[in-house]
């Protein structure tokens, strides 16, 4: 992973959350533009097998419930910008428990 190479993920865990959310954010995005990169060069080159690579990102998405998807994806992947959305949902601070442990959860993940 060319995002990754030069950064400690062990030093990330004792960010503040603001720049846990900034670096998953820019995780997203290298990932997604990665992913519509290959994807691109797939169509380019005439290959009939299928892959069954599925990025990190993908792996992780499945692996939460549907509340922590909806956390995830408005924050992370669609970047709502509606601040608090959030509250249509959970209270203030329902949401932001469930906010640190997705941030920390990912971290951990992408760290393995």
């Amino acid at each position: 992973m060319e995002y990754l190479q030069n950064i400690d993920l062990s030093k990330i865990r004792s960010l503040c959350l603001q720049k846990k959310r900034e670096f998953i954010f820019n995780y997203c995005l290298f990932e997604q533009l990665k992913d519509k990169q290959l994807k691109q060069k797939k169509s380019q080159t005439i290959n009939d097998e299928e892959d069954d690579d599925i990025s990190k990102l993908e792996k992780f998405i499945k692996l939460l419930n549907s509340d922590n998807q909806k956390i995830f994806f408005n924050n992370f992947i669609y970047n709502n910008p509606e601040s608090e959305w959030y509250l249509a949902y959970w209270s203030k601070n329902a949401y932001y428990k469930k906010l640190n442990y997705i941030v920390n959860l990912f971290i951990d993940f992408i760290n393995q």
